[in-house]
């Protein structure tokens, strides 16, 4: 569903009379709230994991050395960047992981030598630093998380897979139903939107593993 259909089929399921929305960027009163909360469910199902599957792009970029050891993740052309996954360096026998460094030692890359990096870190200023400044160009493969996504049109089109669009409209309308105080649905759209988060959590979350304990060898 794009977002004036999820907001209209947000409309029916709060049992509100007449036409719902129409046009998400001009509507006022009951729908712009019923549209705001569309756009706060999707959001607050967005942040509710950082490693949500949807959320996970690769990109395919170059490291020039003019771009020395820092760079902003615009420059390479990353303009919805959250946070790393991996960093991959084509080391013409293919792409190879390199070392993904904690925030707070990011430091330790401040005395970068040259050649292909084999460390990077996310600094608070948000750019990409590297152990080394690159003599020529380098192929790099970047998996990260996306920053949110947001809905401002009748077409847009939410992220999360298809099959779990509903669940963005159960929780925007317990955003209803809480303001409205509607009690009957509230507890219908709790208990869907609680089944609807588990569903998609099922299936874009990674999968749980379990170390064996030492005790029980």
């Amino acid at each position: 569903m794009n977002f004036v259909e999820l907001a209209d089929r947000t409309w029916k399921k709060c049992g509100l009379t007449g036409l719902g929305p129409v046009n998400v960027a001009s509507e006022v009163s009951m729908h712009g709230r019923i549209v705001s909360y569309v756009q706060d469910a999707y959001t607050e199902i967005q942040q509710a994991h950082t490693n949500w599957a949807f959320l996970w792009k690769s990109a395919d970029l170059t490291l020039t050395p003019a771009m020395g050891s820092t760079v902003l993740p615009a420059t390479l052309a990353l303009t919805d960047f959250n946070r790393f996954a991996r960093v991959l360096v084509n080391t013409g026998a293919g792409y190879y992981p390199i070392e993904l460094l904690k925030h707070h030692n990011y430091l330790e890359l401040d005395n970068p030598g040259t050649g292909v990096p084999t460390k990077v870190a996310l600094r608070p200023d948000g750019r990409f630093a590297f152990d080394t400044v690159a003599t020529s160009d380098v192929s790099l493969r970047v998996e990260y998380y996306r920053s949110l996504h947001e809905l401002s049109a009748n077409l847009d089109v939410p992220i999360i897979p298809v099959d779990h669009h509903l669940t963005i409209m159960w929780k925007a309308v317990i955003a209803y139903a809480n303001f409205d105080e509607e009690a009957t649905v509230l507890a219908e759209a709790t208990k869907e939107a609680s089944r609807s988060m588990l569903k998609l959590e099922i299936n874009q979350l990674p999968e749980l593993t379990f170390k064996t304990s030492e005790f029980l060898s």
